[in-house]
């Protein structure tokens, strides 16, 4: 299930565009089950959706930015050069070197032990998300309306450092502390699954929605692609 909003002018996003996305049996349901922060990994999935992946980065509006970011691995996915940008997700600073070495967008996950940023690590450039160091600033403010997580070929790693109330999970390195399973996004996520929402519908019946979707925002629009969810079937 997808859930298409705008404007977002949620806090950290702005007034922006945004989508969630659900399984339709339950919410964790497109997210990898090899995810370190998904809170019931039986729950998720084991194989990309190619048609809603080719769907997605076919999503951009019109002269705008779009981004998302997934949890499955790099092995199973190419750099795509065109579309949506897609970032990958990582919970190590091993993976976020060694998934950058090999020329895809990539975020890291970072303990909140860990705040020291920016600094580089064997010679790569880590920076934090702009946003959490400065509460001014939103996805919409980013990089002066170009953010930082919507360039694709960039030289650097954006570091996100955990948040929200199952970040010891991340700091302790056990299963669980999504962002997203928890306060107002859970409910959003919840609320998706049962496709509750003024612009809701299972895409798997009809993927190429989103895309009529993006095209039809105003021109120069940034688009966050799944605040909750990610690309699996």
């Amino acid at each position: 299930m997808i859930k298409c909003i705008y404007p977002t002018q949620a806090a950290k996003l702005g007034i922006i565009a945004a989508t969630y996305r659900a399984g339709p049996e339950h919410i964790f349901g497109t997210c990898p089950r090899s995810c370190q922060l998904l809170p019931q990994p039986d729950k998720g999935s084991t194989q990309i959706d190619w048609t809603y992946l080719e769907t997605e980065l076919k999503a951009v509006p019109r002269n705008g930015q779009a981004w998302s970011y997934t949890h499955f691995s790099w092995e199973h996915l190419t750099p795509f050069q065109t579309g949506s940008v897609l970032n990958i997700s990582t919970d190590t600073i091993e993976d976020a070197l060694f998934t950058y070495t090999l020329n895809y967008p990539v975020v890291y996950t970072a303990p909140t032990t860990d705040t020291q940023w920016p600094r580089k690590i064997h010679g790569i450039q880590f920076i934090r998300c702009p946003a959490e160091i400065n509460k001014s600033l939103t996805c919409q403010t980013c990089g002066g309306g170009n953010p930082l997580c919507a360039r694709r070929n960039r030289s650097y790693v954006i570091v996100f450092v955990a948040h929200g109330s199952s970040k010891q999970q991340i700091n302790d390195k056990t299963q669980g502390g999504c962002y997203a399973a928890q306060g107002n996004c859970l409910m959003q996520w919840k609320a998706t699954q049962q496709g509750k929402g003024l612009l809701v519908w299972n895409e798997a019946k009809d993927p190429e929605r989103l895309v009529c979707w993006a095209k039809s925002l105003p021109k120069g629009t940034l688009l966050r692609h799944r605040i909750s969810g990610d690309i699996g079937l």
